[in-house]
């Protein structure tokens, strides 16, 4: 192979570079994996040369890459990863470009500034390695754990349809093809603009050409899909709920799936919420069931919040509780998994025996998050404000609780006689 190449024997050659030598034991297998070009997930391309790579191997070796691929950078998710050729008095990681007459636009800025970011964390993690991950923890933790997520898989999907494509999932053209397969499919707009934040936090912002046709995009999807939303539970369901599992006591699945639907209706949980909790975090007293939350979705600093159930001492929730509490796995948790009692279950499992309860108690099956608007419709109903549902809720405004409210005669304050 002509050009620029990257040895990786330990042997000097005029028109290679050696990145880093020698080569551990451990690490030698690459070689021959590269040569014979078995299981290489990355491409380095510097000019017009293009080369396969593995790229545990780099983080390996070359601190520069470890950082590179860490998970916040737009070369994380790239296939290929261009390098510019070096400039001969200076690394690629310190050129200054030479300046210009023309005057920079706004989206040239804004690479430029990813540009700079990432010569950051190479000058960093070359001169301490161990402050590297300081300052990426640092940059991720900016955006909330579930966000983060959220953003990750998103990401993903993109670069599973580009690599489909044979698209580059980090140029703005590709986000823009995969966002109209989404609109072609009937995606949400809320999973659109998910995906747009994404892009916009792992690779460069979009160009103000990108980013308008995207913003025009968005607006025809809200035209053509309007929003719905799912029917909130009834009281009446909690009801039939509660009455069903105390007359199955012995039943642990169905016990532990009521109580947990009882307390997501109740304290407007989360289902998140809900299977984090653990039995330090509920404190009964005079009929007063008090719910602690260490974490909710929007608590980024982890200042934890409290709500509170009314709960008297002859309901048949309490009855539940005391049953429950004798058949339960020993756990920290109030919802353990039975094959795992250090774990709590998952969100899927509980939703999953929502459904099989619904179905066996006859009623219309909902998911985990309608317990939650019904609870708040329930607040109102019995005439709590939308601002103390906001707080009980934990929804960072009324615009975020607005979607869990339907039109009533509560929610709008009454009616409006006549003469």
């Amino acid at each position: 192979m002509s050009g620029v190449q990257i040895s990786l024997r330990g042997t000097e050659h005029p028109d290679s570079v050696t990145i880093c030598h020698p080569l551990p034991e451990h690490l030698k297998h690459y070689e021959n994996l590269r040569q014979e070009g078995i299981d290489c997930d990355k491409k380095i391309k510097i000019g017009d040369v293009i080369m396969n790579v593995h790229k545990a191997l780099l983080i390996e070796r070359i601190p520069h890459f470890k950082v590179l691929f860490d998970g916040i950078w737009a070369e994380s998710s790239t296939e290929i990863i261009v390098i510019p050729p070096a400039h001969p008095d200076s690394s690629f990681l310190s050129q200054t470009p030479k300046p210009s007459s023309r005057p920079t636009t706004r989206s040239e800025k804004e690479s430029q500034s990813g540009v700079a970011l990432r010569e950051l964390m190479s000058k960093v993690a070359t001169v301490d390695p161990e402050l590297a991950p300081v300052l990426t923890r640092s940059l991720q933790g900016a955006k909330a754990p579930a966000t983060m997520r959220v953003y990750k898989g998103s990401m993903k999907q993109l670069r599973v349809f580009a690599r489909k494509k044979g698209i580059d999932p980090s140029c703005p053209s590709s986000l823009l093809i995969f966002a109209l397969r989404r609109i072609h499919e009937g995606r949400s707009l809320s999973s659109l603009k998910i995906l747009h934040s994404a892009y916009s936090h792992f690779c460069d912002p979009l160009p103000p050409f990108f980013a308008n046709l995207l913003s025009s995009l968005f607006d025809c999807t809200r035209r053509s899909h309007p929003v719905t939303h799912h029917p909130k539970v009834p009281a009446s369901h909690i009801h039939t709920i509660v009455r069903f599992a105390s007359l199955h006591p012995t039943d642990f699945y169905i016990v532990r799936c009521a109580l947990g639907a009882a307390l997501a209706y109740g304290a407007l949980l989360r289902v998140s919420e809900l299977i984090s909790l653990r039995w330090s975090d509920l404190s009964w007293s005079e009929g007063l069931l008090r719910v602690s939350i260490r974490k909710a979705k929007n608590d980024q600093f982890s200042e934890g919040r409290e709500t509170f159930i009314s709960i008297g001492e002859e309901s048949e929730t309490l009855s539940l509780f005391d049953s429950y509490r004798s058949r339960v796995p020993l756990s920290v948790w109030v919802f353990p998994s039975l094959s795992h009692p250090l774990s709590h279950i998952t969100s899927d499992s509980f939703r999953k025996d929502l459904y099989s309860l619904c179905s066996r108690v006859g009623i219309s099956r909902f998911t985990p998050h309608q317990l939650r608007g019904g609870g708040a419709m329930e607040s109102i109903r019995r005439g709590a404000s939308a601002d103390q549902v906001q707080r009980r809720g934990r929804w960072r405004s009324i615009a975020g609780l607005a979607p869990y409210l339907s039109d009533t005669v509560e929610t709008q304050g009454g009616s409006l006689p006549l003469p």
